[in-house]
């Protein structure tokens, strides 16, 4: 996720993905919390509304190692994966010795931490990532031999991701998860095809692919409010619609899901074309993996320390801002202070 030219619109998309992946975990847990109040509903469209963070950064991984155009081996993946493991090792560390501290979580045997904490990230809830992040590299390795300069980017190209992505979830993911002793931490580029295409058709011609986002923005505001609208009805009726089949409800979530990214992910882009000379946002942007892992140890404190979910619903929300403020404000503060201190050294 770094950009050598250090292109501030670049810095202001994964700034703004920053922000959304803190707001995704500050609403969540309110979110569920809040089932039996009049603001549930209201509480997980917010909520749903910041799904594109992750999937955002998927694009934006593909797009940057793959622009050049070089063909990429085992020597990416591994200077990738790298740092990025040795980070992931260190915070799940952090995330189990907290829990046992706060909590009195007792420590996993040795099975379980392999099989269950290393391999499936679950130290802490967003820590899936990184697990996903390694297999992208693998991913983008070999998409690197396709010959992206002959791939003219089109309309239709998203649409048909998202039918794929659909149909693989149905067929194949069905059937191995049925059939086979697996885990879907195994299988995660599976869940980003439509990042991934996003992500190629930039690579291969960003002019042309931006373009078409500025182009068509109104219809991917429409399959956004779409795309809310659904989830809305879903929370709304429980999934009661879906009880009679074992992935009816995940590949309706999976649909909804990608028409949101769908209209997200190229509208975050045209917004970063504007935030790009906003200093703070392009600092988060560039110190957003730092922000991404210690987000929750902060988070954790602030409900250790304030914890509105026991409320009423105006107390809820009022906690809700309140705890949204307060770390945007540190993960900018942060951002800000840690590009002086380079700055300085340099």
């Amino acid at each position: 996720m770094i950009d050598k030219k250090r292109d501030g619109a670049l810095d202001a998309f994964r700034g703004l993905a920053m922000l959304a992946v803190l707001m995704i975990h500050v609403t969540a847990d309110y979110a569920y919390a809040a089932q039996t109040s009049p603001v549930f509903a209201v509480m997980n469209v917010v909520n749903k509304l910041f799904y594109w963070a992750v999937p955002a950064f998927v694009t934006l991984t593909v797009y940057l190692a793959l622009r050049g155009g070089r063909k990429l081996g085992l020597r990416y993946v591994l200077r990738h994966s790298g740092p990025v493991l040795g980070l992931y090792i260190l915070w799940s560390g952090v995330y189990l010795a907290f829990q046992r501290i706060a909590y009195g979580q007792p420590l996993p045997g040795l099975k379980e931490l392999i099989l269950d904490i290393i391999l499936q990230g679950k130290a802490c809830y967003h820590l899936y990532y990184v697990v996903m992040l390694i297999q992208l590299y693998v991913v983008i390795a070999l998409l690197s031999r396709l010959p992206l300069k002959k791939l003219r980017p089109a309309p239709w190209m998203p649409w048909a991701a998202i039918l794929l992505q659909l149909l693989t979830l149905a067929g194949f993911v069905k059937l191995i998860i049925q059939r086979f002793w697996f885990y879907n931490t195994a299988i995660f580029p599976v869940f980003y095809i439509l990042p991934i295409t996003l992500g190629l058709m930039l690579a291969a011609d960003s002019e042309r692919t931006k373009a078409y986002f500025r182009r068509w923005s109104p219809a991917l505001g429409i399959c956004m409010g779409f795309a809310l609208a659904c989830s809305a009805w879903f929370s709304a009726c429980g999934g009661a619609a879906f009880q009679g089949g074992v992935f009816s409800g995940p590949l309706f979530n999976t649909g909804t899901g990608a028409l949101l990214n769908l209209g997200a992910i190229p509208l975050a882009f045209i917004l970063a074309e504007k935030l790009k000379d906003i200093r703070p946002l392009t600092a988060l942007g560039r110190r957003s993996l730092t922000v991404y892992f210690a987000h929750p140890l902060v988070l954790y404190l602030m409900d250790a320390a304030f914890d509105f979910r026991s409320g009423g619903p105006s107390l809820l929300l009022a906690g809700i801002a309140v705890k949204a403020a307060a770390i945007v404000a540190l993960a900018l503060c942060y951002a800000c202070l840690a590009e002086k201190v380079k700055s300085k050294k340099s």
